[in-house]
């Protein structure tokens, strides 16, 4: 199948030009009424014949110039009045505009297609190195990249599963396996063996009716040839964002956008709404805050440090109610969520009166939301007009920590949270959490983690340390 953009502002010479190929089976028309949009739709679709009509507003010596940047092989159908103003390039005629007809347009889509098949019959072989090596061969062409991903334990990629797929797909494109294991399958289409019904969103369709909707797609299309092994890479190093997908298509392109930004005091808003209603035992309100905070926070910002920074807050909070730890080790937004809904985190706490509930609760959300002041015991139980001894006794026994170790350790999860996640300098980061002398804050860091500040940052250059990093950012 070939793509075709025919461009010009004037709408009878769209019509026209449109009806001498709309019954043309290899062929996907791209309508573009306005010459500004020219690169654009060329781009967006990898377009392999564009027909351009001269007369266009913006001069179209330009677009051919704009064209020139896209390093696959195109042809250009200038359609003009009168003479030619230069003589035709390999890959450049001209037409004019009296002379087209149906006739005309077969004999040239069919020189370009002889043209196309010729040249790619020249085969490369690559080899690429993801779980195992896999070598495979492909041809200058253009081509899609689809990575699935199954999450639910009952179903697997097994030969039956995965070629009854492709058999349904095969309707609309052939498709090629580069691998699978039980819970992934990466396959590639070539452009030249896509049918003219052929679109992400149906084939996305078709596998979530087969799969289930615990599924995720991510996906990269209109892939030149020679960039094709580097376009593996880049979605094997983003194929852990299908941790954010299930249920979703999704392209390469798509994940470099963040569909939210991660404000970190929005986030801490939200998250302060679900700790009152946990500390208040309000377990329909709980739930509510956590199902929006994964669901609609999470999941659609594709962000791990909107993600970690939740998470920290959870890990230390179920740390103070029940004395262990959460161990997250889910595989999709979705998991993770149903996990901490099971969980202790929301289990009715037994506080030994309403009144001691009241004020524990309220210190709690004083800690939180003053950790990056000076505040300490005694002013914690001076805005609760207790005395301190007491307030940090009936404290102790129901968390098990002191006030000021719960202080203490919120502010160095933040700390490290923050030296991970942002290029702030060491000293700011400190200020930032609580700890206003920066001698302090070092000597602190150290005795609780191991690492100065700055090491413990340093770890975060090599991937492998950072997910054992991520794995006990949260130790207490």
């Amino acid at each position: 199948m070939y793509h075709v953009a025919i461009i010009s502002e004037n709408r009878i010479l769209l019509k026209q030009v449109y009806e001498m190929m709309e019954d043309t089976a290899l062929l996907r028309i791209h309508i573009v009424p306005f010459s500004m949009d020219a690169y654009e739709v060329f781009y967006q679709n990898h377009t392999d014949i564009v027909i351009l009509d001269t007369s266009v507003f913006l001069p179209y010596d330009n677009i051919l110039e704009q064209l020139k940047q896209c390093q696959w092989n195109y042809h250009v159908l200038l359609l003009h009045e009168g003479t030619p103003e230069f003589a035709p390039s390999h890959n450049t005629f001209w037409l004019a505009k009296d002379k087209l007809s149906p006739e005309l347009f077969q004999e040239i889509f069919i020189a370009i297609q002889k043209a196309t098949i010729s040249v790619r019959k020249e085969n490369t072989l690559i080899t690429l190195d993801w779980y195992d090596e896999h070598t495979f061969s492909i041809h200058p062409d253009a081509y899609h990249l689809l990575f699935i991903k199954l999450f639910h334990s009952q179903s697997k990629f097994n030969p039956a599963v995965y070629n009854g797929l492709l058999a349904i797909i095969s309707d609309y494109c052939t498709s090629n396996v580069i691998f699978h294991t039980d819970s992934e399958l990466l396959i590639y289409i070539s452009r030249s063996d896509i049918k003219k019904s052929f679109n992400f969103p149906l084939i996305s369709q078709i596998i979530f009716q087969n799969l289930g909707l615990k599924t995720c797609l991510l996906y990269e299309k209109n892939i030149n040839w020679r960039k094709f092994y580097d376009t593996c890479m880049k979605l094997k190093a983003h194929q852990c964002y299908s941790y954010f997908l299930s249920g979703e298509l999704c392209s390469l392109s798509e994940l470099q956008q963040n569909r939210i930004p991660a404000v970190y005091k929005d986030l801490k808003k939200q998250y302060m709404l679900l700790l009152e209603a946990i500390l208040k035992n309000d377990l329909p309100g709980s739930i509510h805050l956590l199902q929006d905070l994964y669901l609609h926070v999470i999941k659609p910002s594709y962000d791990f440090p909107t993600r970690e920074y939740i998470r920290l807050q959870l890990y230390f909070l179920h740390y103070l109610l029940t004395k262990k730890p959460l161990i997250f080790n889910s595989f999709s937004v979705e998991d993770e969520l149903a996990y901490l809904l099971n969980s202790r985190l929301l289990n009715i706490y037994p506080y030994p009166s309403a009144r001691i509930q009241e004020l524990l609760g309220t210190a709690v959300l004083t800690i939180y939301s003053r950790y990056e002041t000076t505040i300490s015991l005694e002013g914690i139980a001076e805005e609760l007009s207790l005395n301190k001894i007491y307030l940090n006794r009936i404290f102790k026994e129901c968390f098990g920590l002191t006030v000021l170790e719960a202080l203490q350790i919120l502010r160095l999860l933040h700390a490290k949270f923050f030296l991970l996640n942002s290029d702030k300098k060491v000293a700011d980061i400190g200020k930032d959490n609580g700890f206003w002398d920066a001698g302090y804050f070092g000597r602190f860091f150290r005795k609780s983690t191991g690492y100065t500040p700055l090491e413990f940052r340093m770890k975060r250059e090599d991937e492998k340390e950072m997910e054992n990093l991520y794995a006990g950012i949260m130790a207490i």
